[in-house]
């Protein structure tokens, strides 16, 4: 369970994943928290204390180090024993380790960087709703947008040097994901978008949506 989901930026309430976990003891449910720093007031499922329940994040989001491959779990004692039993030895090297440690000592870094992302999530969701576009409701950076032809639309970003996720892989072929860089590569963004927007916007009104619904 991906949550904050990807790519939707939507939120499974925990007080769901309690009963979820209470009604099938039996079952491992495995958590993915990798977006949680990026979501307001977000309560992970660390607090929920089942013992059926492993949570997983990655430091490659909030912290960039995407090239160390960098993460962490969090469960009961009997799972984790059992992670310990079956995991490939030297499995994180010591230069992670040492990043990942000087990391987690600056907090202060930390959220200053989510305050100037959250920030520039807002700004560039208010310009691309100025060209006529909806991007959908999300609880962290990235979020959702019907385009009518993912593929399509991506094809024509890169054109301009600009890459979006086509979400076909996703199951939303009609939907790209879009997240805020650098505040001259957000300018680049919507210049792009401004170029290619009359012809996609009415290729995409004439397209029957399934699946979300922009609003």
């Amino acid at each position: 369970i991906c949550n904050p989901n990807n790519p939707t930026g939507t939120i499974l309430p925990s007080e769901i994943l309690r009963r979820w976990c209470l009604a099938h003891p039996d079952t491992l449910f495995v958590v993915d928290e990798s977006y949680h720093a990026f979501a307001m007031g977000f309560q992970s499922a660390i607090s929920l204390g089942c013992e059926n329940l492993l949570v997983v994040r990655s430091m490659t989001k909030d912290y960039a180090l995407a090239a160390l491959r960098l993460g962490y779990a969090v469960g009961a004692e009997m799972v984790i024993e059992a992670l310990r039993r079956v995991r490939p030895a030297w499995n994180v090297n010591a230069l992670a380790q040492a990043a990942g440690l000087a990391a987690l000592s600056d907090e202060e870094h930390l959220h200053r960087s989510l305050e100037v992302l959250l920030g520039a999530t807002r700004v560039l969701r208010q310009e691309i709703h100025t060209l006529g576009w909806k991007p959908l409701p999300s609880a962290v950076h990235f979020f959702l947008m019907h385009v009518g032809n993912g593929a399509a639309f991506r094809s024509a970003l890169l054109r301009y040097g600009i890459l979006v996720r086509d979400c076909a892989s996703f199951g939303l072929p009609a939907y790209v994901r879009i997240a805020p860089r650098r505040p001259e590569e957000n300018v680049r963004l919507i210049a792009a978008l401004r170029a290619i927007t009359p012809s996609f916007l009415r290729h995409r009104d004439s397209c029957v949506e399934e699946g979300y619904v922009a609003e």
